[in-house]
């Protein structure tokens, strides 16, 4: 996913993978032409079918505009033979999420997703690239909107110092991991400081 415009009133994030349907129909179409001269053979039919299949399948565009004189997000997301549209008002999206995958050899991919009451919205079809990329257009975004990237509301962080003097760590940090959707390690991290923080003004 990258930043496909940015002015002071629109930020339009964009994802395509056609690019890669392009080569692989280009490739069946030049296999199609060989087989053609030298008589069709059925192995090569075969792999010209896989091609054209891989293709048909890689017909992926996702795309969000963020109109900040609207303060709606309107997302699309198209495939081959369907396409699936929305528009949100920022005031609807309580933050920019941040899902994972497991790719090959165990490393982990990301993509965004917008949270709302209802649920999460993906911004992409696919999981891509590491999590510093995402987390610096995760804020990109919020900031365009008008949120503060990372913030725990005034109810929480003191839902939190109340879990902390309860003793109950735990659910502090899991209040906590779904108010900034962070991951546990940071999670942990920052309920331990607000834990010293509170020992040290004892």
């Amino acid at each position: 996913m990258r930043v496909k415009r940015e002015t002071p009133t629109e930020l339009v994030v964009a994802e395509s993978t056609i690019w890669i349907s392009t080569i692989c129909a280009i490739a069946a179409a030049a296999l199609l032409y060989n087989l053609r001269n030298q008589g069709h053979r059925l192995g090569g039919l075969l792999v010209v079918g896989f091609l054209l299949a891989f293709a048909a399948g890689f017909v992926l565009k996702t795309q969000v505009i963020f109109n900040a004189m609207e303060r709606t997000a309107s997302w699309s997301r198209r495939r081959l033979f369907w396409v699936k549209s929305g528009t949100i008002p920022f005031d609807a999206i309580e933050d920019i999420g941040m899902d994972s995958s497991t790719a090959a050899r165990g490393v982990l991919t990301y993509r965004l997703t917008m949270v709302t009451a209802q649920g999460t919205i993906p911004m992409s079809d696919s999981y891509s690239g590491g999590k510093q990329s995402k987390t610096e257009m995760r804020e990109r975004i919020l900031r365009f909107m008008g949120k503060n990237a990372g913030s725990v509301s005034e109810a929480d962080e003191s839902s939190i110092r109340s879990l902390l003097a309860q003793g109950r760590k735990i659910d502090a940090i899991q209040l906590l991991r779904s108010s900034k959707n962070i991951g546990l390690s940071e999670a942990t991290q920052q309920v331990e400081a607000m834990e010293a923080q509170a020992e040290s003004h004892r």
